[in-house]
């Protein structure tokens, strides 16, 4: 029997995984505590173990997320002396349950991330949780999430897919968290729709590319809507409650071309767009679903020639937007790409609400990833 150690922080994935334990025939444990020390792996796995690029994200997030340099300060080192503490805590549990594989949530968040590596050096293979890339689905991946996922990159690869799903065509309701700035206006006949993301989210951290944060989104989109005289319609993000766009919100008063719309439905926005500009948004594959045209400015897993285009400064954004009439859509290539994704890579049944089909496929796919 295989033995399977999950690793969570989050309350509610913790019963997620504690459900896997009692729901599969896989011999799982679920840890949920960070710190239990094994003092005498500390020096191994501080000796071995170089955390240079965890460091580096993570100050990287503090220098986003805080402007109080003393603060800064005294937070990067905390996580500079926890991180090694943390790592051997994991190594401890790897040995203590003889693991054959681990569970993490992302793993691109700390601590979760320190789980990666830990694992890396025990030569254990991980396996990535995230939420579902349509609705009712959840994703389990051996090589990551989002933009560092397993699905192929090459478009060839789903035009020989032989099969094409019925794809949603609606899509979840979004919870917003916090309060937003609701404005009633008209939309356009033609517009741009740019879906903000939550500000500190690893999308942004790691694979934002040359985007920093959804302010300096918005300063590009400015310039654009300015320059090439095209309305964009901009929506924060339902799930963001760290930032405050008020300012934003003022700036794009002074601008006739740009407008915030919170108060409108996410789907609407799609439908009715000629194009979406988004970094790496589960919108821009949410609107492949509408066959829309959908360009990119982060690293995204659908950021696909032939499916998307994709940005890397503001005068190919320009480019892209001055041709979108002559930007035909390849529906037959796109329906297969959503199709194999839905069908072969995606686990059926949400994480938040799982049932017996979703474990006995989860199962399933955590055996075909240790027999690999």
């Amino acid at each position: 029997m295989y033995n399977v150690l999950l690793i969570s922080t989050s309350r509610s994935r913790t019963k997620y995984f504690n459900q896997i334990k009692t729901q599969t025939n896989l011999n799982v444990t679920v840890h949920s505590n960070p710190l239990s020390l094994n003092l005498s792996s500390y020096f191994k796995i501080k000796k071995n173990i170089h955390f240079t690029l965890i460091l580096k994200e993570k100050f990287r997030e503090i220098d986003l997320k805080y402007s109080n340099p003393f603060y800064k300060f005294i937070y990067k080192n905390y996580i500079k002396f926890l991180t090694p503490l943390i790592a051997t805590s994991y190594y401890g549990l790897i040995n203590k349950y003889h693991s054959d594989i681990i569970g993490v949530w992302n793993g691109k968040k700390f601590p979760e991330i320190i789980a990666t590596e830990v694992a890396k050096f025990s030569n254990i293979q991980c396996i990535y949780f995230e939420n579902g890339l349509f609705p009712n689905t959840t994703v389990v991946d051996v090589k990551g999430v989002n933009a560092t996922n397993s699905l192929p990159r090459k478009v060839s690869f789903y035009q020989a897919y032989p099969s094409v799903a019925t794809l949603p065509q609606q899509l979840n309701v979004r919870k917003t968290l916090g309060k937003r700035i609701e404005t009633t206006i008209q939309l356009p006949t033609t517009y741009l729709f740019v879906p903000f993301q939550t500000n500190f989210d690893t999308q942004i951290v790691y694979h934002g590319r040359w985007i920093n944060n959804m302010e300096h989104l918005f300063g590009i989109i400015y310039q654009v809507a300015e320059s090439l005289k095209i309305h964009f319609i901009l929506k924060e993000h339902p799930s963001e409650r760290q930032m405050d766009y008020t300012h934003l919100h003022k700036k794009a008063k002074n601008n006739p071309y740009i407008n915030f719309a919170n108060e409108i439905n996410t789907q609407e926005l799609i439908q009715k767009s000629s194009a979406i500009v988004t970094v790496n948004s589960s919108v821009g594959l949410e609107s492949l679903l509408f066959n829309k045209k959908v360009i990119v400015l982060g690293e995204a897993f659908y950021n696909i020639d032939g499916i998307t285009k994709s940005a890397t400064t503001i005068e190919e954004l320009k480019e892209i937007i001055n041709h979108l009439e002559s930007w035909e859509i390849n529906t037959e290539d796109t329906k297969k790409f959503l199709s194999y994704i839905l069908q072969e890579y995606l686990i059926e049944g949400s994480w938040k609400n799982p049932d017996e089909h979703h474990f006995h496929q989860l199962e399933s796919r955590i055996k075909a990833f240790l027999s690999e």
